[in-house]
């Protein structure tokens, strides 16, 4: 199981995040109402656990300037979304980030070949729309075997049949008061389920009580709604 908060912009919501039980933490570094400078990130990276990674998301940034941002902040990973290409994901790996690359199914059949991103993010082809859309429809691009996540219309009645029909390695939606069984909470993304991963932080007891946790934090520290991984900025 791997959670990820982003959208954070307090040391209050950056240390609620972490207290519990957070796996990585995320700054948007582009315009946004979220948006933080990487002089703030950095400031807020003094709240952020040793070891605990943490995400810069950007939009339409050229990627050797994303990651001067990323590095002017401090941070561990690059996240991008918008038209991409594999030089971008060297540049990234290059440059000694990891890299989470967002693609909308609206993308050019090429964007979903594995360019060696540590994660790809598949969203609707209208991302922030918050309609459902034809799941079944990724099983077509070929993504058996690799690590994935589902975005775009998703809540509790649907994820689990929605994540079925697209074979997805994990996904994420809007928030939920009530989720689906075997589920976790990501307040800057939503309700989410990943299966078993490199990050196994949240596998420990107590993990499902600390998910609950960063859930209710969310009301009480102004961790930002996030409907879609695009509109998360």
């Amino acid at each position: 199981m791997f959670v990820k908060v982003c959208g954070l912009s307090t040391p209050e919501s950056v240390r609620t995040a972490a207290e519990a039980g957070a796996d990585a933490v995320g700054f948007v570094l582009t315009r946004s109402p979220r948006e933080v400078t990487p002089a703030q990130a950095r400031e807020l990276l003094a709240h952020v656990p040793a070891g605990l990674p943490a995400v810069g998301v950007f939009r339409h940034e050229a990627a050797a300037d994303a990651v001067e941002l990323a590095r002017e902040a401090g941070l561990d990973w690059v996240q991008l979304h918008g038209d991409r290409t594999p030089d971008d994901v060297r540049t990234v790996h290059d440059a000694g980030f990891k890299l989470i690359r967002a693609v909308t199914m609206s993308a050019a059949p090429d964007a979903f070949a594995d360019w060696g991103e540590d994660l790809l993010l598949i969203d609707a082809a209208v991302p922030g729309s918050g309609e459902a859309w034809d799941y079944a429809s990724v099983r077509a691009k070929g993504l058996a075997g690799r690590r994935w996540l589902l975005a775009g219309g998703l809540d509790p009645a649907n994820v689990a049949d929605a994540g079925q029909q697209a074979g997805a390695w994990g996904w994420t939606s809007p928030p939920a008061s009530s989720p689906p069984a075997g589920s976790r909470i990501w307040p800057g993304f939503g309700t989410s389920w990943l299966p078993p991963s490199p990050w196994p932080r949240s596998t420990e007891p107590g993990a499902l009580t600390r998910l609950a946790a960063l859930h209710s934090c969310r009301k009480t520290v102004d961790i930002p709604r996030v409907a879609a991984q695009e509109s998360e900025m």
